[in-house]
C-alpha cells in the first residue's frame, strides 16, 4: 500500500508560518487535488512531501514509513516518487527516449529491460515516434507527455504533480485534462495534484483539500465542495460561490431548515446534527437565484455589472438593503437587465453553512 498520511504537518520561513497544522490521508490511488489562491501553502506542502523541504513539526508517512519528521527525514530519491513539475524539467540535450529512462540508467536497470519500459512508456502516452527528438523540438503538450512518460518507466506508485498545465494554452489544456486521467487509469498510482485552476481540479479529482493561508478548510470531493461547503471560505471560492446572512433559523426536518431573509421565510439545505440558532449563513450559487416578480420575491437587489455569456448573461448586483454583498446570477441572452435597476430574486436550494 502507498497511502500518504499527512499529521499535524506545519512549517514556517523565518517569521511566515506557511502550513499550519495540516492532516491529510491520501488513499492509495486516489486522485487528490490541492486547491487554493495563490501563497496559500499548496506548492509548499507538495515540496514537503517530495522531500524538498523539512518540517518544523508533524509527520509524513508513505506507505507506512516514516520520511519526513523533526527526527527522521529520507532523502528525496530515496521516496519512490514521480514527479511532473511546471517546467516539466527535461534535459534539453537529451531526447525523448534518454529523458525518460535516465533514472533507470542511474538504477543500473539493465538496457534491453530499460528499453523495454521507456518504449512501453512512450506508446501509452501516443509519444513513441517522438523518441528521437530532442525536448526543444516538442510543444508544451507533448513535453508534458515526456514527463509523464518518465513517471511510467520508473513505475512510480505515487506521482506529485505541481500545476502541469500551468504553462500551455486553454485548447491544450483541456486536451491534457484528459491524458492525466488516462494516466490515472492505466497506473493506479496515487496522484497528489497541485493547482489554482478550480475547473481542473473539479473535473480531475477524487478529493480536493482547499487550503488558505497554509490550513486546511476542506477536504471532500469535489461534489461536496460543490453544494455543501462546511465554512464561508470554501463556499465564496468555489465555483462562484458567495453567501448571505440570515435570522431566525429553524430546523424543518433532517435535510432542511427555514431561514428568515428580509423578513421571509426560506427552505434551505442543512447538515443532519443543525439546530436552532439565531443567525448564521447560506451559500448559494447562480442557479440557486433567478428572478421574482413584485410579490414573490424574497430579496430585492440592484443591478451592478451585465456580462454577456453567449448563452446567457450574467448578472451581478448587491441587495438594497445590505450594499456590499456581491450577488450573481444568470438570465437568458435574451433577457435584459439595466445596471441600477432594481429587481426582486428568488432562492432556492440554498446550503446552510454549519457551526464549527
Amino acid at each position: 500500500m502507498s497511502d500518504i498520511i499527512i499529521s499535524q504537518l506545519s512549517k514556517t520561513f523565518g517569521s511566515n508560518r506557511v502550513l499550519s497544522d495540516v492532516n491529510l490521508h491520501i488513499k492509495q490511488g486516489e486522485f487528490v487535488a490541492v486547491l487554493g489562491p495563490s501563497g496559500c501553502g499548496k506548492t509548499t506542502l507538495l515540496r514537503t512531501i517530495a522531500g524538498f523541504e523539512p518540517l518544523d513539526s508533524g509527520s509524513i508517512t508513505i506507505g507506512g514509513r516514516v520520511v519526513s519528521s523533526p527526527d527522521q527525514f529520507v532523502a528525496p530519491e530515496h521516496r519512490d516518487l514521480g514527479i511532473v513539475f511546471q517546467n516539466y524539467a527535461l534535459w534539453p540535450h537529451m531526447n525523448v527516449s534518454d529523458n525518460v529512462g535516465y533514472s533507470l540508467k542511474i538504477k543500473k536497470v539493465a538496457t534491453d529491460e530499460r528499453n523495454r519500459r521507456v518504449n512501453e512508456a512512450l506508446k501509452t502516452v501516443e509519444m513513441l515516434h517522438f523518441a528521437h527528438r530532442r525536448p526543444a523540438d516538442l510543444s508544451g503538450g507533448q513535453r508534458q507527455r515526456v514527463a509523464l512518460a518518465r513517471c511510467l518507466a520508473q513505475g512510480n506508485n505515487i506521482v506529485l504533480l505541481d500545476e502541469p498545465l500551468a504553462n500551455l494554452d486553454v485548447n491544450l489544456r483541456s486536451s491534457m485534462e484528459e491524458e492525466f486521467s488516462q494516466f490515472h487509469r492505466s497506473t493506479g498510482a496515487s496522484l497528489f495534484y497541485i493547482t489554482h485552476d478550480q475547473a481542473e481540479a473539479m473535473a480531475l479529482a477524487d478529493r480536493i483539500a482547499v487550503m488558505e493561508k497554509g490550513v486546511i478548510k476542506q477536504f471532500s470531493t469535489p461534489d461536496m465542495l460543490y453544494h455543501e461547503p462546511q465554512n464561508e471560505m470554501v463556499a465564496n471560492f468555489i465555483g462562484d460561490g458567495f453567501t448571505l446572512n440570515v435570522g431566525y433559523i429553524k430546523r424543518f426536518d433532517d435535510m432542511h431548515a427555514i431561514v428568515k431573509l428580509e423578513g421571509h421565510d426560506v427552505k434551505v439545505r442543512c447538515a443532519p446534527h443543525e439546530s436552532d440558532r439565531i443567525a448564521g449563513k447560506i451559500a448559494l450559487h447562480p442557479e440557486n437565484v433567478t428572478l421574482g416578480s413584485d410579490k414573490d420575491g424574497v430579496l430585492r437587489v440592484k443591478i451592478s455589472r451585465t456580462v454577456f455569456r453567449g448563452s446567457h448573461i450574467r448578472v451581478e448586483a448587491e441587495p438594497v438593503r445590505f450594499p456590499g454583498q456581491q450577488i450573481s446570477f444568470h438570465i437568458p441572452s435574451t433577457q435584459k437587465l439595466i445596471i441600477g435597476q432594481t429587481v426582486n430574486i428568488q432562492i432556492t436550494n440554498a446550503w446552510l453553512i454549519p457551526t464549527t
